[in-house]
């Protein structure tokens, strides 16, 4: 999926990150990976660097921007310090240095993997069928996660199904999308993509 950080915060996203929190401010934080922290592990990260240095841990989002297609909101967590100083301290797998993070107490980690939220940008109908498809497969991933043995079982024919349906629309979604001049450069560069591989 071609998402990034957002350049900014614009009036159509913050309508968007509204609608998950409306009473938590978008902040951009660099990325700043704790010794020993490991990808994709944010919440262990953070408690061990509690153990160490003390602070508290912010949950929240990490919110990502497709141009013209939609947002992504995967759950987060980053590292308050005693002082009032907020790092994100977990590398990324993409390695970017930059995330737009929102505060959001309402739903504080219980173990168990989160499902990311997608919100569509425009009214395409295969963006939003694309959103559904990765609803269903993120909420069976989730299932799988979970230890609970009141669960659908979900069969390895039902797993493939959703996951190429998953995939087939998202494929289609990035085959049918080009960069526009004032996107985020698709290098991740942090520059608007006629400043940069967009420059003729």
């Amino acid at each position: 999926m071609i998402t990034q950080t957002p350049l900014s915060i614009t009036k159509e996203l913050l309508e968007v990150i509204n609608k998950v929190n409306s009473k938590s401010e978008p902040i951009f934080l660099n990325v700043t990976p704790a010794n020993g922290a490991v990808k994709q592990e944010c919440f262990g990260n953070v408690e061990s660097y509690i153990k160490l240095y003390g602070g508290s841990i912010i949950y929240g989002w990490n919110v990502f921007v497709w141009p013209r297609v939609l947002v992504d909101l995967e759950f987060h967590a980053v590292w308050l310090s005693d002082d009032g100083e907020i790092l994100d301290i977990t590398p990324r797998s993409d390695e970017d240095r930059v995330v737009l993070f929102l505060p959001d107490d309402t739903l504080p980690y219980n173990g168990y993997m989160m499902p990311s939220l997608q919100f569509s940008l425009g009214k395409s109908p295969l963006v939003r069928d694309a959103i559904d498809a990765a609803s269903v497969y993120n909420q069976v991933i989730s299932d799988i996660h979970i230890n609970n043995p009141a669960r659908k079982t979900v069969s390895r024919a039902e797993f493939n199904c959703v996951q190429n349906k998953h995939f087939s629309f998202q494929s289609s979604l990035e085959s049918q999308w080009k960069p526009e001049r004032n996107d985020p450069c698709i290098c991740g560069s942090r520059k608007k993509f006629k400043q940069c591989h967009g420059k003729t």
